[in-house]
């Protein structure tokens, strides 16, 4: 008798292997390993093998043919295959069924999936080993039903999950450890019990008597029946039934074995997984931008949101079972397989900027999100149509910019040419006028002052020739361009401390008031920068001329 369920597990690829380990041995599951097909017939008939795990693609002799011989042996005949495949496609699947497997897990392999099919395929195994050992202990022995029993109750107990055998009347008769130990009860509240009276009758279920009356009796066994109910040990549970009819030696007698399994947790996950789901395909059929999901193998396309058949103008069928490139996308993207090696390093892989040729022959540009997924590969498609739009707009803005700014460049260079005309002009202008000051104006005075005039006319004839000097010196240019906010007056009171008049003298020659003088002689050493009382205002005017 064995402690633990052994498993074959047969692959080429030694990861894959471990892989496989590291999910079953936790769970007490014996191992026995094989490369290939050959290996894996030589040490099937040399160990007591409950369940093997097969993979389909390997070297030499593949899985399907590997099955066929195995079910050749009528040692084998029942022993549980499951075929490990990346293989999606319906004939494959039916030809592994064909070949005598009894159920298929898609690689990646889901370690819930995986061990919720091996419990259930182990059970049944159990199951049809039970069967098979009364056929040969009543066939060989003729043993008393006593014997039966224990042999019964050894074989109970190598179930991992609760297994509890009943009697005609529906007393229990056997029961293996795990139920103990799942419901927790002890063998003197349980053996000989009828089951309903069982912890304080937590087994009087509605639904379990029409299966142990009514149900079992006319049909000799009931697979899989669901039962969610409230035990007093362990809460609400959900359980599956599997139930076996066996009828002892004398034929009058019936045991009946009832085996129950807790898919609490289970359900539980498959409830989150669909309600995961809809909310993908929710977020998938509302999605703005396109999405195709590709599988890994070839890139064939096996679902399209209603964003990517408007975007392409194909159909949700012309889109699922082609490639990207049935469909208007360019064929540069690169060969498939190499997309999904990078792809399995980076997870996403992006392109920018692809033309995509729409049914009725439009072409736009798309980027293009590939994101990789357990099974599948997302395919995301964005339309920037709109962007290059823009930027293409900006593109013109700038080249019309450009072209304005050098007009204005043009225009710029032509008013400097006209600017320097203009200073040319006022030069010549400023020489004429210049000129005709000591040609004509000067000699005048000369006369004037050789006449006899009185003081206060001698005084005016004095300003008028200071003034005229000033116009025609370089000083009075050179001050006013340095200093362009002088008032009239400061230019005249400037002029005349310049000459070295005093304040009296200026009042009287200007005919204002010495106070006034006084003012304007301030006003000027602050607009020249004069702040030391010492610096004096004669000395630093002369230094312009």
């Amino acid at each position: 008798m064995k402690d633990k369920p052994v498993i074959l597990i047969v692959d080429d690829q030694p990861q894959n292997i471990e892989l496989l380990e590291a999910y079953l041995i936790p769970q007490g599951y014996e191992i026995i390993k094989a490369a290939n097909g050959e290996e894996a017939l030589g040490k099937l008939s040399g160990n007591s093998i409950d369940l093997i795990l097969l993979d389909v693609i390997m070297p030499g002799m593949d899985g399907f043919e590997v099955t066929r011989r195995v079910r050749q042996d009528n040692n084998n005949r029942l022993l549980p295959i499951i075929l490990v495949t990346v293989l999606w496609e319906r004939e494959d699947r039916v030809k592994g069924i064909e070949a005598g497997c009894d159920d298929f897990i898609s690689k990646p392999v889901d370690k819930i999936e995986l061990l919720a099919r091996v419990r259930s395929l182990l059970k049944v195994k159990a199951y049809n080993d039970l069967m098979s050992n009364y056929r040969k202990e009543l066939e060989v022995t003729k043993i008393f039903a006593d014997e039966a029993r224990e042999y019964a109750e050894s074989v109970i107990n190598t179930v991992r999950e609760p297994l509890i055998a009943l009697d005609q009347d529906l007393r229990v008769v056997s029961v293996s450890r795990s139920f103990y130990e799942v419901f927790k009860v002890n063998p003197e509240e349980t053996m000989g019990q009828l089951i309903y009276d069982l912890g304080n009758k937590q087994w009087d279920i509605p639904k379990l008597r029409e299966l142990l009356e009514t149900i079992l009796p006319q049909k000799a066994t009931f697979d899989n029946y669901e039962v969610e109910h409230d035990f007093t040990t362990i809460g609400r549970r959900i359980m599956l039934l599997n139930a076996r009819q066996i009828k002892r030696v004398s034929g009058k007698e019936r045991i009946i074995l009832l085996a129950i399994e807790d898919i609490t947790e289970r359900r539980r996950l498959e409830i989150l997984l669909s309600e995961s789901e809809e909310r993908y395909r929710r977020l998938f059929e509302t999605a703005n931008d396109g999405i195709l999901l590709l599988e890994k193998s070839e890139g064939n396309i096996t679902h399209a949101n209603p964003a990517v058949t408007a975007m392409l103008g194909y159909s949700k069928e012309e889109c699922i079972g082609n490639k990207l490139h049935d469909i208007g996308f360019s064929q540069d993207m690169g060969d498939f397989q190499e997309i999904m090696k990078t792809l399995d390093r980076s997870g996403i892989i992006y392109y920018d900027d692809v033309p995509i040729k729409t049914k009725p022959g439009k072409t736009f540009y798309v980027d293009i999100y590939l994101v990789d997924r357990a099974r599948l590969v997302q395919c995301n498609i964005r339309d920037i149509t709109e962007r290059k739009q823009t930027e293409e707009a900006l593109k013109k803005s700038e080249r019309e910019l450009k072209s304005k700014t050098a007009n204005l460049e043009e225009v710029n260079a032509a008013l400097n040419v006209l600017l320097k005309r203009v200073e040319e002009g006022r030069i010549e202008l400023e020489e004429k006028i210049l000129s005709n000051i000591r040609e004509l104006v000067l000699p005048n005075i000369e006369r004037l002052k050789k006449t006899q005039l009185s003081d206060h006319q001698a005084s005016y004839l004095m300003v008028i020739e200071t003034n005229l000097d000033n116009i025609a010196s370089s000083f009075l240019y050179h001050l006013k361009m340095r200093y362009l906010n002088l008032t009239h007056r400061e230019v005249q009171v400037a002029s005349l401390v310049k000459e070295g008049k005093s304040t009296k003298e200026i009042a009287g020659l200007l005919n204002i008031a010495i106070k006034t003088v006084v003012f304007h002689r301030n006003s000027l050493r602050n607009k020249l920068g004069l702040k030391n009382q010492k610096a004096n205002l004669r000395a630093h005017l002369l230094t312009f001329t």
